[in-house]
């Protein structure tokens, strides 16, 4: 096993940002198919949910010209407060960070000070079906399918497209 980042979306104003994440033990698997068997899929989304956190870990995040540094919790997650940020221009940026070998990177949405609406979305029957009103169909869906099995959302982008 070896340590893995994963980097939650990240989201600020220009001044300031938030990036969350977490380090966890990883263990390599081969990349998701179509193909993939319902056990497999279990298999894979049992590892996501039961996994070994990472406690007191050192990570380093940065992006151009900026670097800030936090360690994980006692459950692996990690909360940073970007500052200084007053320089870099609104709209979206990569943020990287690294926990020794480890390393992940995400995007950083700036909005400008003048921003006071916003539009909040999650993916669930938004881009990929999942049908949370049954929860037999939504274990099955999340359990058992991969995102590359899993129908795409009536009003998400790419099922506009395809039409």
């Amino acid at each position: 096993m070896q340590d893995h980042v994963v980097l939650y979306f990240a989201f600020g104003s220009c001044g300031h940002a938030i990036v969350e994440g977490r380090v966890i033990d990883f263990q390599r698997e081969r990349l998701a198919t179509a193909a993939d068997r319902s056990l497999t899929n279990l298999r894979r989304s049992l590892r996501l949910i039961f996994n070994e956190e990472r406690r007191h870990r050192e990570v380093r995040l940065w992006m151009t010209n900026h670097e800030w540094h936090t360690a994980t919790d006692d459950e692996g997650y990690f909360r940073c407060e970007l500052k200084n940020l007053a320089s870099v221009e609104p709209g979206w940026h990569r943020i990287h960070a690294d926990c020794g070998d480890a390393t992940d990177s995400i995007g950083l949405l700036l909005v400008p000070p003048g921003n006071v609406h916003g539009l909040i979305s999650d993916i669930d029957d938004t881009v990929l079906v999942s049908e949370v009103s049954s929860k037999r169909r939504l274990l099955f869906n999340t359990l058992l399918r991969n995102p590359l099995q899993r129908a795409v959302g009536e009003h998400s982008p790419s099922s506009r497209s395809a039409t």
